[in-house]
């Protein structure tokens, strides 16, 4: 019995044990409070404004890949179609691709024209009502968002250029050819006058 009385038992005492738990106690709520004010800090932030963003986005996409104009015979008070202008043939528009602007859901979204169950790119999300105007060389959505804000985006588009009547190019070529005949007689008559 004398052997174990006097050898060393290496352990926690009670002591230790209750500072260890009492640090770790400590670290966690040291955690817990740091988290809260981070929360309550990001609370504090403006939060982004998705209208603001998304009228840059469709700003800048309308400059960058442009020219559009606005299809007014496709066009109506629950949608916008814009056409990309690529060139010109003959006195006539040549177009590419046509875009529709809706409000789907609780978003207003674009997506190509005529594309039927094809993809789409949400431009705003958070909409409870939104309609559409258009102009020749613009067009408007005025749109609610489910928080009560309302707000108006208007955007520039290229107005659309005027059409040609195939008419038109006969009854020109019919001008010019009297204006030459015109201007040859006048060149005989003065070479009349001139021998006279």
């Amino acid at each position: 019995m004398t052997k174990l009385i006097n050898k060393k038992i290496k352990a926690f005492s009670i002591a230790e044990a209750v500072l260890a738990i009492f640090v770790t106690i400590l670290c966690i709520n040291l955690l817990v409070n740091l988290l809260a004010n981070i929360k309550s800090a990001d609370r504090r932030h403006e939060p982004i404004n998705n209208v603001a963003m998304a009228y840059v986005q469709l700003d800048r996409f309308l400059k960058d890949d442009g020219p559009f104009e606005v299809d007014s015979d496709k066009s109506r008070f629950n949608q916008i179609v814009i056409r990309k202008r690529t060139g010109e043939k003959d006195g006539e528009p040549i177009y590419g691709d046509r875009y529709n602007l809706e409000h789907y859901k609780n978003m207003i979204r674009m997506r190509k024209y005529d594309s039927g169950t094809g993809g789409h790119m949400p431009l705003i999300l958070k909409i409870s009502r939104a309609s559409f105007s258009y102009g020749e060389d613009y067009f408007k959505i005025h749109l609610t968002e489910s928080d009560k804000r309302k707000s108006d985006l208007t955007f520039k588009t290229e107005k659309p250029l005027p059409k040609k009547k195939k008419d038109d190019k006969k009854d020109k070529e019919q001008d010019s050819k009297s204006a030459k005949k015109k201007d040859d007689n006048e060149t005989k008559e003065k070479k009349k006058a001139e021998k006279a």
